[in-house]
């Protein structure tokens, strides 16, 4: 009996938070195959991002670049990505309320793209308690006031 090569990959991708879709890729166009890790969120990796929003990169510090009566508006991603604006945001408001801002000041907007909102809920999940804080809403791109 004679075994013959299989020509194609079966790769199982995750798609949204519950579901995973099936792809077929021929072997010759496959090179490696990555899985997903998870990094930590320590209070080390709060440490970094304080200590990055004080010494950035190429770019003056916030302390120095706002007042204590400015409006502030970030600009946040929607739940579809992993960013951990749970512990990104507090970090920024803290930083921001330590020159004098309060946190009736900023407003969180959702850059969605073309996504749809956000729920409460998810709201929750991606950004935890910035909500008891600061107003978040999502953002209608359809909105072609400027």
């Amino acid at each position: 009996m004679e075994i013959l090569e299989e020509k194609n990959t079966i790769i199982q991708l995750p798609y949204g938070k519950e579901r995973q879709v099936e792809i077929e890729i021929q072997k010759e166009n496959l090179h490696f195959i990555v899985e997903k890790g998870t990094v930590s969120t320590s209070n080390g990796c709060q440490k970094i991002i304080q200590t990055s929003i004080r010494n950035p990169v190429g770019r003056p510090p916030i302390r120095s670049m706002v007042k204590s009566n400015d409006k502030i508006v970030i600009i946040g991603d929607d739940i579809t990505r992993p960013t951990p604006q749970d512990i990104i945001i507090p970090i920024v408001l803290d930083e921001l309320n330590s020159v004098g801002v309060p946190d009736k000041n900023v407003h969180v907007i959702v850059g969605l793209g073309t996504h749809r909102d956000m729920t409460k809920t998810e709201f929750r999940l991606k950004y935890g308690s910035v909500e008891d804080r600061v107003e978040i809403t999502n953002h209608d791109y359809t909105d072609n006031i400027v």
